[in-house]
Order: C-alpha cells, then structure tokens, then sequence
C-alpha cells in the first residue's frame, strides 16, 4: 500500500513541479530582459509575484518528489504542510478575486497594455514570444488591442505600422494605418471582452476542472500525511526499547 502512496505522491509533486516551473519560466524571461532597467512597472510588480510564486511551487514539487522516493516522515510532514499553506493561499486569492473584480480587471488590462508596448520587436525571445503570441490571439480570437484597435496607436510600433496584421479580418484589403472609428476589414473588438466572454461560456468546463484540481492538492495532503505516519510507526517499531 505504501508504494501506491508514493506513486499518487510523486505524481501530485511532478503536476505541480510541471505548473511551477512554467510560471517561473514566464517571469523570469521577461525578468532577464528588462530588470536591468527596473522602474516598478505593472509588468515589473507582476513578473515577480510569478518568479515568486513558481519558485515556491518548484520547491513543493521537490519537497513532495523527494518525501515519495525517501524514507524521511519529516520531509513528508513538511510536504504536506507547504502544500496545504499553497491551498490556503490559494483560497484567500480566490477570494480577494471575487471580492475585488473591478481591481483586479484595471490590474490585467494594464498589464495587457503595457505588454504592446514590445510588440514588433525582435531584439530578446521575451518580445518575440510575445509578437507570436498577439498575432495568435488576435486571429484566433478575431479581436485587436486589449480594449479595441486603437490601443495600437499608443504604441512604438503603431506610430511606425499601425495596426498589426493580425487584427485583420482579410488578409487583403486591410487598411492598417486606419483612424476611423469603423475601419473596413479590421476586427474592432478587444481581445480582453473577446477573451472575457470565452471564459464566460466555458464556465461548465473550468468550473469542474478547478474543482479536481483543488481536491488533487487536498488529497496530497492527505497521501504526504499517511505516508509520513506509515514511515513513523514503521520506524518506531524498530526502535528498540
């Protein structure tokens, strides 16, 4: 039975292992191109809270893949401890979401904003990552710019190309150094409602995800626990006395 404990253990820690270390690679590549020049930007604040956040994930998948493969009830008990805390902050930050909606939607948007700003250039992986993954929303989305098409004409690139290519609805006949309020062939929805609203109608699919995900990090807690107690009776019992 013990060896299934591990199994499922190592198996939660290798998820949250896989989870962390993607959101710690997406701040620290935006950090390794523009920290050297920090200013406490929107970006700046939020790419640390993900170097922050999937740091202390990485270290829970450790901790987790370390106390499956190791006979220590001590590094189990601290697994379990870290990740119900994650769970707890989890919570509270669910919370503070619904609580403060309207915040949080000026935070996003603000940093969608700011992301334009380095939209077109190729000079570090950061901004070309960045280009592909506009270009992709935009078409796959059929929106342009966070709120609506002109939020490009704030931008570096807009003042020297306009809108981007990708905001076309046609590939041809696309007047992209338009200023009218109705351009012809150019999406004129933000990506942010566009997003938002495609969200919104896959409620019955993330809301049973999320669940599941919620219980796997509960029932990790649960297998970190067992196994550590497992460890220690086992070790007590051939204490001599």
């Amino acid at each position: 039975m013990r060896w299934l404990l591990r199994l499922l253990l190592a198996f939660i820690a290798v998820i949250y292992g896989v989870v962390g270390g993607f959101i710690l690679f997406v701040g620290s590549v935006y950090g390794a191109t523009y920290f050297s020049n920090f200013n406490a930007t929107a970006q700046d604040i939020t790419a640390i809270c993900l170097i922050c956040i999937g740091g202390v994930m990485v270290l829970i998948s450790l901790l987790g893949i370390g106390s499956s493969c190791s006979r220590s009830f001590g590094l189990s008990y601290t697994f379990s401890f870290f990740l119900l805390f994650s769970i707890i902050i989890e919570a509270i930050a669910i919370i503070l979401f619904v609580v403060f909606r309207p915040e949080v939607d000026n935070v996003i948007g603000l940093v969608a904003k700011q992301t334009t700003g380095s939209y077109g250039e190729v000079t570090s992986f950061y901004t070309k990552s960045l280009t592909y993954l506009w270009d992709g929303m935009q078409t796959g989305l059929e929106c342009c710019g966070v709120y609506s098409f002109k939020d490009w004409s704030e931008t570096e690139y807009g003042t020297k190309a306009g809108i981007p290519q990708s905001c076309c609805s046609k590939s041809q006949a696309c007047d992209l150094r338009s200023t009218s309020d109705d351009p012809d062939n150019i999406f004129k929805v933000g990506c942010y409602e566009v997003f938002g609203k495609s969200v919104a109608d896959r409620l019955e699919v993330l809301i049973p995800i999320l669940a599941a995900t919620f219980v796997l990090q509960v029932l990790g807690v649960c297998f970190a626990c067992c196994l550590a107690r497992s460890v220690q009776v086992e070790h007590c019992a051939q204490m001599p006395y």
